[in-house]
């Protein structure tokens, strides 16, 4: 079973297990966040994997999971923010962002028949456009 996960995986959990051991080193505040995130990111490499080697569909979790990503993502941005113009955009994408990923679940790509490239995408490119910005 464990050799059907790919070198990705077993990187997020040393990621994990390294956000663990420099937190409690550094105490930084932002490390406090990725801990549940990264967490989190394991269980659904875990549980995708999990349904993949048992024949199962896994798409819903990755989609419901790449929703929670980009929030998150973009949560780290706010925070990160100065500028109220650059924090109120992140207020914007969120909201519309969950949205746009809910009508994609009802009548676009579906929540299990594939994986949410168009919701991804949009998600993606928030994601640029927040670093552009920070830097």
């Amino acid at each position: 079973m464990l050799d059907r996960f790919g070198v990705d995986f077993y990187f997020e959990i040393v990621c994990f297990f390294s956000s663990i051991l420099f937190y409690t080193k550094k105490r930084n505040r932002l490390l406090m966040y990725f801990i549940p995130f990264l967490f989190l990111t394991v269980i659904v490499e875990f549980i995708g994997g999990w349904y993949l080697y048992k024949g199962i569909r896994n798409y819903w979790i990755f989609n419901v999971f790449t929703t929670i990503e980009f929030s998150f993502y973009a949560v780290l941005f706010y925070i990160h923010f100065r500028k109220k113009s650059l924090k109120r955009l992140v207020l914007i994408f969120i909201p519309l962002f969950s949205c746009i990923v809910i009508l994609n679940f009802l009548f676009i790509q579906g929540l299990n028949n594939t994986f949410n490239s168009y919701t991804f995408l949009l998600g993606s490119f928030f994601v640029v456009i927040f670093c552009c910005c920070f830097f």
